[in-house]
């Protein structure tokens, strides 16, 4: 099966994005805004969050709210080696890793598909490719980042749009040419490496785009695949999920809302964790045997938004870790398994899956309170027994703010749940630390420590079973 429009074509290996619940289209349908093809079409105000200028630090800046997809152990056609994959309100963001040798490789131009299913993978109306997906593909965008002229130069992104048109004899249809604006590219070349990140203006697609769909990327090398991403064994880094199968991904492209208002403040002032009385979970130092009490308190909420936390403990701590203020968070989010994750036997029998580590102080002649910014680290399994990952979570993520009381630090800090890099729900273990001389000297809960809400002992090895839900 041949595809060609002004001299693109593609034939048995193609990048796939499925988008799921919107209608074919068709070029006989009536178009969403018919201005789009007519009278000047003015885009949407530049993207907040993602300038498409060919550097990529805005990326960075995202974290994990981009999905991140790589290629799995088992992949054979690797020439595309990262695809991150970001919604905003009037775009949709897409960067990409692939190897140099794809510039050039398809008669002089350097092709990057994106097929998209917009009603469910229907067998009756869309294309399938079963060398690479199982899904039945309503559109595919195709284009070169290079000229077609053997000139290697990377170019913007500007792709024909095609549909899969069954009463056309079950052929692709070429789609009525979208106005410029519809799509922009920028990248660069870093070694063998191509960086590329483009865009797509979700008003001017032909229908109206849903919001969850499935995706795939794919680059080539002589009209035959050669990188596609996702792979079947590939999995997103948001929650680890497997990939359904076809080597599809499916993109919920909601643009995200702003977090409602939280009932803790992270101000340093702490009445509003008095008004929350009982709905907190409050751990203490019961343990008459106890030897780890540098922290004395600990409180616990769970918003729909957010994780709060306060804690007093000693003065002592501030500036005991080379200058810093050492306080550690370690969560356990599978129920302790034995094989993959960390352990340290001194303070805990869990095993746990992240860790974050951070200090209260940033200046050890002044010791002054400041923000609660941790680095996040994850134990991977394929690191066991060895190593922990650090994890960029960008600003935003936790916030915090604090007082000296005499002796006493009292401290609040808050997570921001949908920026964790797997969702957090339903109980997880939880145990806080504080630290002198990088060893511990304050653990909360303590092994007879008992929460203030019921009164039932812990379960073993100093951490607490948190129900946090997923709303409250």
């Amino acid at each position: 099966m041949n595809i060609m429009k002004t001299g693109i074509f593609f034939r048995t290996g193609v990048l796939l994005l499925a988008l799921a619940g919107a209608a074919a289209c068709q070029t006989d349908k009536e178009l969403p805004d018919a201005g789009h093809y007519g009278d000047p079409y003015t885009p949407p105000a530049p993207a907040g969050d993602i300038t498409i200028d060919g550097e990529f630090g805005d990326w960075d800046a995202l974290g994990a709210k981009a999905i991140t997809i790589t290629q799995g152990a088992d992949a054979k056609m690797t020439d595309l080696k990262v695809a991150k994959l970001y919604a905003e309100k009037d775009y949709l963001d897409f960067y990409v890793e692939f190897d140099k040798g794809v510039l050039g490789a398809n008669d002089g131009g350097s092709t990057v598909h994106v097929y998209i299913d917009t009603d469910g993978g229907n067998t009756a109306t869309g294309y399938q490719n079963p060398g690479i997906a199982s899904n039945y593909f309503d559109y595919v965008l195709e284009g070169s980042v290079t000229g077609w002229d053997g000139d290697l130069s990377l170019v913007s992104y500007d792709p024909n749009c095609f549909q899969f048109n069954v009463d056309a004899g079950s052929d692709w249809s070429a789609q009525t040419s979208l106005n410029a604006g519809f799509t922009s590219g920028n990248g660069v070349v870093d070694g063998d490496v191509v960086k590329y990140e483009f865009q797509i203006t979700r008003e001017m697609f032909p229908v109206a785009l849903p919001d969850v769909f499935n995706v795939m990327l794919e680059v080539q090398r002589g009209w035959q695949s050669s990188g596609v991403l996702p792979t079947n064994d590939a999995a997103p880094n948001a929650d680890g999920s497997p990939l359904p199968a076809g080597m599809t991904y499916a993109w919920n492209t909601t643009p995200a809302t702003p977090p409602a208002a939280a009932p803790v403040t992270i101000d340093g002032q702490f009445n509003d964790w008095d008004a929350l009385k009982n709905s907190a979970i409050t751990l203490t130092q019961n343990d008459a045997t106890a030897t780890l009490t540098d922290l004395h308190v600990a409180k616990l909420y769970a918003e729909k938004d957010y994780l709060d936390f306060y804690v007093e403990f000693d003065k002592g701590v501030l500036g005991a870790c080379d200058g810093g203020s050492i306080m550690h968070l370690f969560i356990d989010a599978d129920g302790g398994d034995t094989q993959t994750y960390y352990q340290n036997p001194s303070i805990a029998s869990n095993f746990f899956d992240y860790v974050l580590q951070g200090s209260v102080t940033d200046d050890p002649a002044t010791l002054a309170l400041v923000s609660y910014n941790p680095n996040f680290f994850l134990f991977p399994p394929e690191s066991y027994p060895n190593a922990w990952t650090t994890v960029d979570l960008g600003n935003g993520f936790t916030t915090g703010a604090g007082v000296v009381d005499g002796d006493v630090v009292k401290y609040e800090f808050q997570i921001t749940r949908e920026m964790l890099p797997q969702p957090l729900s339903g109980t997880i273990n939880v145990m806080l630390e504080v630290q002198r001389n990088w060893q511990a000297s304050g653990v909360l809960p303590s092994n007879t420590a008992e929460p203030n809400a019921d009164g039932t002992p812990l379960p073993e090895g100093m951490t607490f079973a948190w129900d946090i839900g997923n709303a409250k």
